[in-house]
């Protein structure tokens, strides 16, 4: 999707199941709509989005196995994505 050489991925133990955590430099504020739509040409479904005014979006996605949860801030030049990847829940 996007490179950067500031990605940090940390699994995390919850419940005993591994949910992943990723922070990246976006090249600017439209690359939400290019996030989202990777993810559902990937297969994923939006369940909700929403936005902080002009210095923010977020959206939540979901397929049959995972669950997923981006953030996009910044201002300027200066973008981040924060993506929250987990287990999808068994209820999808």
């Amino acid at each position: 999707m996007f490179r950067s050489t500031r990605a940090k991925s940390t699994p995390v133990s919850v419940w005993a199941k591994e949910v992943w955590n990723v922070t990246i430099e976006l090249p600017g504020e439209s690359a939400y709509n290019d996030i989202k739509s990777e993810l559902t040409g990937a297969g994923f479904k939006v369940v909700g989005s929403g936005s902080a005014g002009t210095s923010g979006e977020g959206l939540v996605a979901t397929s049959s196995k995972y669950s997923v949860l981006v953030g996009v801030t910044g201002s300027g030049s200066k973008w981040l994505a924060n993506y929250t990847v987990g287990p999808a829940d068994s209820n999808n």
